[in-house]
Order: structure tokens, then sequence, then C-alpha cells
């Protein structure tokens, strides 16, 4: 007779974890406790028998499970989905959702979200949750329709015509620190929204214009209700003290005049923004230059130099050349970038790092802003 005549079969119990899931298959885990566990071996090259079977189980069991937890919870989260559209001098990320947002944006300036919703009050809550309050637009420069009191319909020119390159209120002294712009409705032609990295339109741009415009830009303003935009419009008031209260505060010089009002003010035309130097003003698009020929000579007869609804000058008050404005029109022209919109989309711009403007179209298009001083 042997050692083991008379002793009852049993079933070894695997570790408690491989037991609880041998129940859920219905395998039996009855029976003797099991054996003290042998100790197992140092050398990292020699597993057990007992190590090995277990191993093989687990992964039989739970395998998949594994996989699962070792992926993100969200399968658009990762640099591995975002892509980039530009070319060698502006880039702007395209990202999934809004994860990716914030990292984007510092290190591209612009980000693109495509396929969201054109209802504008989803647009208006995503504006609060990413970037905080929206900011009033003050100081206004260009007409613009209140949608609701954080969005505005984009400047409102004529179809035919372009809007130059430009750093959103860059002549004043307060912009708005991210600019979130939502495609309602896309033309039926053109319309792109180009944007321009601003540190590389001031690499671009010959040394003999970043000296001219050393000592900044002077911006010269007539306010008129015939014309251009009226005093009450451009500062949201009818009270003549808020005006004269605003001018001192933001270091403008105002005159009134018997049309309405004249201001006169300084700002630098570049500044240093994390660690780059960025080209940041609006000389090319307030110059009298940016006019149609025919406009400006109307202007000009009827108005004179001094009575434009707008208009720029080198920091000492002396005029700004057409050589000038032509290397500003060249170094944007080749830095921006241009992708046709798409209903929903979302394109979020570092006010700064970014430079944007509009190009021209045809048929119906709507696209609305809302400004914020950053991203919460």
């Amino acid at each position: 007779m042997t050692r083991w005549a008379g002793r009852r079969p049993t079933v070894r119990r695997l570790p408690s974890a491989d037991a609880a899931g041998r129940r859920r298959r219905g395998f039996p885990v009855t029976g003797a406790t099991p054996r003290p566990a042998r100790p197992r071996p140092r050398h990292p090259g020699r597993l057990s028998l007992r190590r090995t079977a277990y191993a093989w189980r687990w992964r039989s069991f739970a395998g998949k499970l594994v996989r699962r937890a070792r992926r993100p919870l969200n399968p658009w989260i990762g640099s591995r989905q975002m892509k980039l559209m530009g070319n060698e001098h502006t880039t702007i990320a395209v990202v999934p959702d809004v994860e990716g947002i914030r990292g984007s944006l510092m290190e591209h300036g612009a980000v693109l979200l495509r396929g969201g919703s054109t209802d504008i009050g989803e647009f208006e809550r995503f504006v609060r949750t990413v970037g905080g309050e929206p900011l009033e637009y003050t100081e206004r420069s260009t007409p613009r329709t209140s949608v609701t009191d954080a969005v505005y319909t984009s400047t409102e020119y004529p179809a035919d015509a372009s809007i130059p390159m430009h750093n959103e209120a860059s002549y004043s002294e307060t912009w708005p620190g991210v600019l979130f712009f939502i495609c309602a409705t896309a033309a039926e032609t053109g319309g792109a929204t180009p944007i321009a990295d601003s540190s590389a339109v001031y690499r671009l741009l010959p040394q003999r214009v970043l000296d001219h415009f050393a000592e900044g830009v002077v911006y010269t303003r007539s306010y008129r209700s015939d014309i251009g935009l009226s005093w009450q419009e451009a500062f949201q008031t009818e009270e003549p003290a808020d005006v004269e209260a605003y001018c001192k505060t933001h270091n403008q010089e105002f005159e009134w005049t018997p049309d309405g009002l004249r201001t006169r003010h300084h700002r630098p035309a570049h500044q240093d923004y994390r660690g780059r130097r960025v080209w940041f003003n609006q000389a090319n698009l307030f110059h009298a230059s940016s006019l149609s020929p025919d406009i400006y000579e109307t202007l000009m007869e009827i108005y004179g130099e001094d009575g434009l609804p707008r208009n720029a000058y080198f920091g000492d008050g002396s005029p700004i050349p057409a050589e000038d404005l032509s290397a500003i029109k060249a170094a944007y022209d080749t830095a921006s970038f241009a992708f046709p919109w798409e209903p929903g989309d979302v394109l979020i711009v570092d006010n700064m790092r970014c430079a944007h403007g509009r190009q021209p179209f045809t048929g119906k298009r709507r696209i609305l802003v809302s400004m914020t001083a950053g991203l919460k």
C-alpha cells in the first residue's frame, strides 16, 4: 500500500484572485487547504510551474481587461490624434476635443476643432468653460453686431473686400488674450480667415522696417456719424464724460470737434511674448492706404488728412512710406495660412501669437467671435 492510500483526492486551490475567477466560470475550488507556498526562485530567468500556470490562467481570464486598462480612457486624448496644418511659418493644431487645447495653443498659437455644433448658446457655454468670462468689445474700430452679450459678428465689411492681417485691438492699451471664432455658415467660395504667426512676421520683416518702427506707432481717429464709426458706437456710451475718462485712463489725446471726436495715441509696434519677439500693431490696417484708391481720394478731398476716419504714423509722428507698408504686407502674405471654413468649426487664436484677417467671399457667410483674457 502506498503512502497515498486512504487519502481523499483533493483539488489544489490556486491563489485567491484566480479562485474567484474559477468560481465565476464554474470550476471547483473546494478541498484541502493549499500547501504552503514554496519560496520563489530569486533568479529572474527561472519561474516555477505554479507561477507559470497562474500567469497563463490570469492572462486567459483577464487579458482583455488588462489591455483596456493600459489604453487611455478617452481614445481621442493624446498627441497621436492631433494633426497639424499650415506652412513653414504658421501652424494650426487640429485637435479632436478640449483635452489638447491648452498645450496646443501655447505651442502653435492657433487651435481648430472640427465637427461641432453651430448652436450659438452651446458656443457661448464652451467659451465660458474654456476661456472664462468673455470680454466686452470696447474702443471699437470696425462695425460689428452683438448676437449675445458675449458673442459678436466678425467685422462687417463688403464681401468683395479683404481685411488686412492684424492682431485684435493691438492699437489699444488693453486687448483680448484669446479669440474664439465659430463658423455658423460657410461661404460658397472664399471667406477664409488666414492666420499668421506674429513672431514669424517679425523675423520676415527687413531690418530697415524694424528700425523705422523702433519708436512705435501713432494712431489717429476721427469719429463722425456720417462715415465710419461714431464715438457713441466706438465707446459704447452716450456720455461724453465717459469717453473723456476712458481717453485719460488709456493715455489718449482727445479733441471734441463740430463733427464729433478726434483722438491720437501712441503704442509699441512689437513686443516680447513668451520668449518671442512678435509684430503686434495695426499700422497696416489703420493706414489710409488700406482704403481703396477711389475712397481714399474722396475722403482726402472732403475731410483732409487730419479728418480721415483713421490713420497711422511712425512713433515720432512722421508718415509711413509706401515701401514699408508693402514690406509688412509681403511678410504677412509669406507667413499666413488659410483653410476653408466648415459649419461647426471653432478656431481658437492666441491674439498676441497670431494675427488674422479675412479673404473675399461669395454667398452667405456668418463667422461669429467671442473674446476672453485667456484660458481658464
